[in-house]
């Protein structure tokens, strides 16, 4: 079988919208530039340090050298108007009223992306800013949230010693304009975003107004940008010197005379939006190993979870309300390890599960749990025993461990982003099992582990943004491609004591082809991390075929 290598050069078409707004840059330096920047791609990666900026003609305009590039990844990367501060949150402008639904990662229309559009369940107005956080209906996977600021008097961006710098992005219509003379539209908004750099303050109160109409002026930096009627809602990020990080500072509400103005994050209203609207007392207990038998009732949209074993210890939890996912509201489960009994089929809406101690999630009778998700802290397992419902993922992130031990075919899907999921589904009577539909390994944190081969379809399993790590554990798996998108995916092999393989059966990307092309690696390469033996088959339907390994091995 002839295995051949070859590079492969992909075009990437973006979506176009005709409505909106962005930001007017410099036309002497390459517009790419400014792209790049707010996509930290080319020489903006995240965490690079003192990056030049060169003009059209090859001068230096000046330096990006004060902090290291911040992570952009944040910011809904297809309208650039809402930033992610909580796992379920984004702030923005209230004024935005017409946008329903978000996503982050990647963009372009890679099928493999297979990526989470997150619908607004409740937009959470703020009564008298124009600022609102809305309430998302998952837990979103493929990125960490903003660290908001914690700076909120007024004059605190005044000062310089502390917040040195400040950098924006954005979406929408697009300008360019030379030193002297009228601004040029490049192309109508959310296309794509772009971004830059902006000067301090003339005004830190509840608000952040800044001179940026000139943005030739040395004062706005080296990317200096101004932002267009319509950029309402997309980010102001600052370097925070006193706690050593990049803080989002506030959501653009407005263009000013020479300037634009931001509303800064409002922590009070933000706190209450996600700590008593939207949470449910914690479950609380005090012996170990007691179950609680979970029941709901789907016309109320309220169920209870009560003990039994001489345990008289309940609560009130809240789920969906006909089609009121925003009725749910999150549930966290504290103190000793237990068990939950699910009495029958639990729908939480947008509430989400968060786990501080070991638990058991199951159901006698073979009820489903479905929700926001969940989030299992690092150093916790929990043990899922009950299976999803059709065409909905389980999202899962923190640091913990879930152990999937459901009985049959589960037709849920699973959005892992961080921890670790062990699949050891167990068959049914007829010996049929499959612990997913599908599953999206995203964010480049999380490893996904199989305990045999016939855990998953491996054609359904999708590496989207910034990937992740599959752990074959010793297994043999056989797939026509591998869906990854970018060089985040790892198929790694932590099993010292079994060679695990990867056979490659099929056509490329829309299986009209012939070409493959894996971006990511195949093996550890973090040497804290066991690597234990991995073969790779390559076994194309025709002779002409070929494979490009781009990643590495």
């Amino acid at each position: 079988m002839k295995f051949r290598y070859h590079v492969l050069a992909i075009c990437i078409s973006l979506s176009l919208s005709t409505n909106g707004f962005a930001s007017t840059v410099r036309s002497d330096i390459a517009y790419q530039t400014y792209r790049d920047f707010a996509e930290n791609k080319g020489v903006f990666q995240v965490g690079k340090v003192d990056i030049p900026i060169y003009d059209n003609k090859g001068k230096l305009v000046g330096r990006l050298n004060t902090a290291p590039m911040p992570d952009f990844s944040s910011v809904d990367s297809f309208l650039g108007i809402g930033t992610l501060i909580d796992p379920q949150h984004i702030v923005s402008v209230k004024h935005n009223g017409s946008y329903n639904r978000v996503s982050f990662g990647g963009t372009g229309k890679n099928p493999d992306y297979h990526r989470t559009s997150y619908l607004i369940v409740n937009r959470n107005n703020h009564r008298s800013r124009d600022f609102h956080v809305p309430r998302l209906n998952k837990l979103v996977t493929e990125v960490e949230p903003a660290v908001m600021t914690d700076a909120v008097s007024r004059g605190a961006y005044f000062d310089s010693q502390r917040f040195p710098v400040f950098y924006r992005i954005g979406t929408g219509t697009q300008y360019i304009k030379p030193v002297n003379g009228a601004k040029k539209k490049l192309h109508n908004a959310y296309g794509y975003l772009t971004g830059g750099t902006v000067g301090s303050p003339k005004i830190s109160d509840w608000s952040f107004v800044s001179p940026t109409l000139d943005i030739y002026n040395k004062s706005n930096g080296a990317l200096g940008n101004f932002g267009e009627g319509g950029d309402s809602g997309s980010p102001l990020f600052a370097w925070d010197t006193k706690r050593n990080t990049w803080v989002l500072v506030g959501v653009l509400d407005s263009m000013v005379p020479a300037g634009n103005r931001w509303t800064i994050l409002q922590p009070d209203f933000i706190k209450n939006v996600i700590a008593n609207e939207n949470t449910d007392p914690a479950v609380v207990l005090n012996e170990k190993d007691k179950v609680l038998n979970w029941s709901f009732d789907s016309n109320k949209g309220t169920g209870v979870l009560s003990g039994n074993n001489g345990n008289n210890q309940s609560w009130t939890m809240h789920g969906a309300k006909g089609a009121n996912l925003d009725a749910g509201k999150n549930l966290s489960f504290k103190g000793k390890k237990g068990t939950l009994n699910l009495s029958n089929p639990i729908d939480q809406g947008a509430g989400a599960l968060t786990f501080e101690t070991d638990y058991v999630v199951k159901s006698d009778n073979g009820s489903t749990w479905k929700g926001a998700g969940i989030i299992i802290n690092k150093g916790v397992t929990v043990d899922w025993r009950v299976n999803g419902k059709a065409n909905d993922n389980l999202h899962k992130i923190g640091g913990g461990t879930l152990l999937v031990r459901g009985k049959g075919k589960n037709p849920g899907g699973l959005n892992i982003g961080d921890g670790v999921a062990i699949l050891n589904q167990e068959a049914n009577a007829d010996g049929k099992k499959q612990a997913f539909s599908t599953i999206d390994i995203v964010s480049g944190r999380p490893t996904v582990i199989l305990k045999d081969a016939d855990q998953i379809d491996p054609n359904k399993i999708y590496f989207g943004y910034r990937g992740g790590r599959l752990d074959l554990n010793g297994n043999d798996i056989s797939l026509a491609r591998i869906k990854a998108v970018d060089n985040g995916a790892m198929i790694v092999n932590h099993n010292m004591d079994k060679a695990a393989s990867v056979t490659l059966t099929g056509k490329g990307i829309n299986n009209k082809y012939n070409d493959q092309a894996f971006l990511g690696f195949f093996g550890e390469k973090d040497s804290a991390l066991t690597n234990g033996k991995l073969d790779i088959y390559y076994k194309p339907p025709v002779d002409n075929a070929f494979l490009a390994l781009t990643g590495g091995a």
